[in-house]
């Protein structure tokens, strides 16, 4: 990858695959979590 990286340090990659790594069964947000209402269509639709 050439050239500055964006604000924020996040670089999309359309073509990479998912990995994660979670301890336990799920993920569960904080009490005080702000969630969006984002879907994860719209989402990859960016």
């Amino acid at each position: 990858m050439g050239g500055a990286w964006p604000e924020g340090g996040q670089v999309p990659e359309n073509t990479a695959g998912m990995f994660a790594a979670v301890p336990g069964d799920a993920l569960i947000a904080k009490d005080d979590a702000v969630l969006a209402q984002t879907t994860y269509r719209e989402w990859l639709g960016r």
